[in-house]
């Protein structure tokens, strides 16, 4: 499997000889973080993760996860990509899945983090494709008791989830992960709150945790 990050929690997934862009397509920057910005648009017109699409979705449908004019414009581009976008193709509710051949992704309600967004539509995503598996909490309060039990082979938590101790209680005795994917981090340039440090020295807190923080950075496991 390989993740290669866009920006945020944007990636494209490669499982099963299937492409999956998750939350990759953002131009809003929010203030300490980052977002795909016309260079990076650029460089991932050309980059080998971000060709031919199988499925582009998303956990929901927040500036910094969520660009529609982004995301029509990828549509143009690859037209027999699948769009899953929550509220609009992906209907609300509290579960649903969607299947292409031998490939599941599965939504499901999860609330988002600070009490300002308890009413936003907001998504888990469990992709499953034969044995290989990678669970994407989104923006999930940190902690939430929804993911308990899951045990995927790959789980991708915003960072705060190993740099607090709740995060990291639930991901060890809760969702039991093979490995962890940290993400959400911001580029170099952004970072102005230190966040880049305290997910560096979190990830030693924990096993088997692999850090996206650099722009069209990929990890394969």
């Amino acid at each position: 499997m390989k993740l290669t990050l866009s920006a945020n929690a944007g990636l494209a997934i490669e499982i099963g000889g299937k492409r999956i862009w998750v939350d990759a397509l953002h131009t809003r920057k929010q203030p300490g973080f980052s977002c795909v910005d016309e260079a990076l648009q650029k460089k991932m017109l050309s980059h080998p993760a971000f060709q031919k699409p199988d499925i582009i979705c998303y956990t929901h449908c927040h500036p910094d996860h969520y660009s529609r004019s982004l995301t029509e414009a990828a549509c143009r581009i690859w037209p027999k990509a699948v769009l899953l976008v929550p509220g609009q193709t992906v209907p609300a509710g509290d579960k649903w899945d969607f299947s292409l051949k031998d490939l599941t992704v599965t939504y499901f309600r999860l609330p988002h983090e600070g009490q300002q967004y308890a009413d936003t539509l907001h998504y888990g995503i469990f992709i499953q494709c034969g044995q290989e598996n990678v669970l994407l909490s989104g923006d999930c309060a940190v902690g939430c008791e929804e993911m308990k039990g899951m045990a995927p082979e790959i789980c991708v938590v915003d960072f705060p989830w190993i740099t607090l101790p709740k995060g990291r209680k639930v991901l060890r005795e809760g969702i039991c992960p093979g490995k962890i994917v940290a993400c959400h981090i911001p580029f170099a340039g952004d970072d102005v709150n230190g966040y880049r440090e305290a997910a560096a020295k979190a990830a030693d807190l924990l096993e088997n945790v692999y850090l996206l923080q650099e722009p069209l950075q990929t990890i394969e496991i």
